[in-house]
């Protein structure tokens, strides 16, 4: 037995939408992985600064 248009519509809107979600869902945990990153290279960079001027005070002291 075929489906009734009506059906096909709905299940096509149904799949439509199924598939907006997962791709919302695929896209905010693309965000969140890229925040992350990002804050933990901020952090890196701040370590980095860190020692740097650790360095520069310690070849100051021994001039």
């Amino acid at each position: 037995m075929a489906t009734a248009p009506n059906d096909r519509d709905a299940n096509e809107i149904r799949h439509r939408a199924e598939s907006d979600v997962a791709e919302r869902d695929d896209s905010n945990i693309n965000d969140e992985t890229a925040t992350r990153r990002d804050e933990r290279g901020q952090r890196r960079l701040a370590q980095a600064l860190e020692r740097i001027r650790e360095r520069a005070a310690k070849l100051e002291r021994s001039e």
